[in-house]
């Protein structure tokens, strides 16, 4: 019944397959707490409806739209990684003594 009142207006017979994937991504995103799942599944809601709306509006083909979205989350999915983990850069010289 949410479906029918939602972006599409129209009752289907099966389930869009991309919503798993988005809910994985914001599981993982929230790790995986159920109250900052709850904000980033409305901020992907968001936009989600707000891509609808500028492929109406600017006419704008819906591959654009996603590679919009995936730069998105590539950009909030690697900076997650950065911030728990720390990258060292070693000097070939500073290398060799530790090997030794």
């Amino acid at each position: 019944m949410v479906q029918v009142s939602g972006v599409i207006h129209q009752l289907q017979i099966d389930i869009n397959p991309g919503y798993g994937y988005t809910a994985m991504i914001i599981a993982c995103l929230a790790n995986f707490n159920p109250l900052i799942s709850m904000a980033f599944s409305l901020f992907f809601g968001a936009l989600t409806s707000g891509a609808y709306q500028v492929q109406i509006m600017m006419r704008i083909p819906i591959g654009i739209i996603s590679i919009i979205e995936g730069s998105i989350l590539f950009a909030l999915i690697s900076s997650t990684f950065f911030v728990n983990y720390k990258i060292y850069f070693i000097k070939k010289g500073v290398q060799n003594e530790l090997q030794h």
